[in-house]
């Protein structure tokens, strides 16, 4: 008996041990990787998580909708080019390739949704000195920056008042809470634009538009304040400004919309 080494059946024990071990690696690695398709769902504007995103393929394989971290994960059995497709309501869906092969890993996928611009748009002005005072009008807009031009209603509204603001945006005839969410949830990266046309210097006056969390104007909230004086006509150009960059005090930004609203001032003599 060899007193000081290892014996012949310990040391077979150690390395039958030492090769499954190697053989259970290699395994697991093609478990989870093998046709394994995973990844993220954001938004374009932030990259904030999109819960409730579907994901499918096309050709088609497996449908999923993305968790509260806007996170994917599902498998594909046959290996092939796919094009992964991930959409939600308020959002333009978005599309990526992706290669499956055997025995290699599927690289990590994140498809960015850019919020769709707002068909239908909604402006509600509330005199200071008397909240019953209410002015509303609606505009459409079915192609956004297109060619096709937005029809909206007019605002009515008198000289020598103060109003408090908003905009909201719509779906048909029903407010779209979702787009609004995602609007306010987006605010670093959105801006609503207010433009004055063919009235006199500071007889409209558009200020106070609240803030994003930068401390940078975001505008569904705002003040108008007009003087007194004859009655005149002009427009109300409201817009909406997206910047991918977060950056609201550059030239990189891009138009959703622009639509016009006659604003008529009734005097005030």
């Amino acid at each position: 008996m060899n007193s000081t080494g290892i014996g012949i059946l310990p040391l077979l024990i150690l390395l039958s041990a030492a090769g499954c071990k190697d053989k259970t690696t290699s395994v697991n690695d093609t478990i989870e990787t093998d046709g394994l398709v995973k990844g993220f769902v954001k938004t374009a504007a932030t990259e904030l998580p999109i819960d409730g995103a579907q994901t499918s393929t096309v050709p088609a394989t497996v449908a999923q909708t993305t968790d509260a971290q806007g996170r994917f994960m599902f498998r594909i059995e046959q290996t092939g080019s796919y094009q992964l497709h991930a959409s939600k309501h308020p959002f333009n869906a978005s599309s990526a390739g992706i290669d499956v092969r055997a025995n290699i890993a599927t690289p990590a996928v994140t498809l960015l949704l850019r919020l769709a611009h707002p068909q239908y748009l909604e402006i509600v002005l509330t005199d200071v000195a008397d909240t019953s005072l209410r002015v509303t009008a609606r505009a459409y807009d079915p192609d956004g920056m297109g060619p096709v031009p937005a029809t909206s209603q007019p605002l009515r509204i008198d000289a020598g008042r103060v109003y408090t603001g908003s905009v909201s945006v719509w779906r048909g005839g029903i407010r779209d809470s979702l787009m609004d969410a995602e609007l306010d949830r987006s605010r670093d990266a959105y801006r609503f634009t207010y433009s004055i046309e063919n009235f006199p210097a500071g007889r409209v006056v558009v200020a106070n538009l609240n803030r994003d969390n930068r401390a940078a104007e975001f505008g569904s909230t705002f003040t108008i304040t007009t003087t007194a004086g004859s009655g005149v006509n002009g427009t109300l150009r409201v817009g909406l400004r997206f910047h991918p960059s977060l950056t609201k005090g550059g030239l990189n930004y891009e138009d959703d919309f622009l639509v016009p609203f006659p604003l008529m001032l009734i005097g005030s003599n």
